[in-house]
């Protein structure tokens, strides 16, 4: 009898610490909230309540238990990039004072190019990237060709990062990068073969209106992904084409496909 004692007592041990080991490597996969730190608070209390005997404490912490996963579970970085729970639709605002920003932001990517510069750019339409981008440097200035040069020529800029911009004329800042996380669960073999942006914008792209494009100086052409349709080495004044036809068109993004068309991007790489 005590042998079979020790044995379901070791399983409830092993199945316990197996659901909070597995728990700890995905929180910690959350670079924004340290998650793992307040898991590890909830458990240090509990226990410190637990070995004090005190009753009342511990039964409040097992009853908050269940609520305390499901906020973890919503504050999660990659559960929100990955399923946009907090996506918003960015107001409408006229840019006709601007109306040609997208021929500027093309005649300055162009100036990136002729001086064997790379550039990256993500135009934000009408959902909201802030939950999913961070720059690290803050701009929210209007669009024009001069201003995109100096933040182009100026020391400070990152060319390995990317310039956020809105369909609305307006830069909001630079040195930015993606904040989503990729699972080796959720991409395949190929898509992990791709370059980094190239995963990002994969992701982006399918499930915004997100245009994410990259003028290659060793190419001298544009790299435009839309809609997870990577558009390979394309010239300036089809990239221009192709992005004012995107954004004209009212597509935000298909809900109903959860599903993530990985061959797409794929295919299009190989024409």
């Amino acid at each position: 009898m005590l042998s079979v004692w020790y044995i379901k007592s070791s399983l409830d041990i092993l199945f316990f610490s197996s659901i909070i080991y597995f728990f700890s490597i995905w929180l910690n996969k959350d670079k924004r909230h340290n998650l793992l730190f307040h898991f590890y608070a909830y458990c240090a209390f509990f226990c410190c309540a637990s070995l004090l005997h005190l009753a009342t404490i511990v039964t409040f912490f097992i009853y908050a238990a269940p609520f305390t996963v499901m906020l973890f579970i919503l504050f999660h970085q990659e559960l929100l990039q990955r399923n946009f729970i907090t996506l918003k639709h960015a107001p409408i605002i006229s840019s006709e004072e601007n109306s040609d920003w997208v021929e500027q932001l093309i005649r300055a990517s162009l100036h990136a190019i002729n001086n064997n510069k790379q550039l990256m750019c993500a135009i934000e339409h009408h959902c909201h990237l802030k939950p999913f981008i961070t720059a690290a440097v803050t701009v929210q200035s209007p669009l024009s060709q001069n201003l995109l040069t100096m933040l182009i020529d100026s020391p400070s800029f990152d060319h390995t990062k990317m310039i956020w911009c809105s369909s609305q004329a307006k830069i909001i800042g630079i040195n930015a990068t993606w904040n989503s996380m990729h699972d080796a669960a959720w991409l395949a073999q190929p898509v992990k073969e791709l370059e980094l942006w190239q995963q990002d914008a994969l992701l982006m792209t399918l499930k915004t209106d997100t245009i994410v494009f990259k003028a290659d100086p060793a190419k001298r052409a544009f790299d435009i992904i839309i809609k997870g349709v990577y558009h390979k080495s394309i010239p300036a004044h089809h990239a221009l084409a192709l992005i004012k036809k995107q954004l004209s068109s009212s597509h935000t993004g298909d809900s109903n496909n959860d599903r993530i068309n990985q061959k797409r991007i794929l295919e299009q790489q190989n024409h």
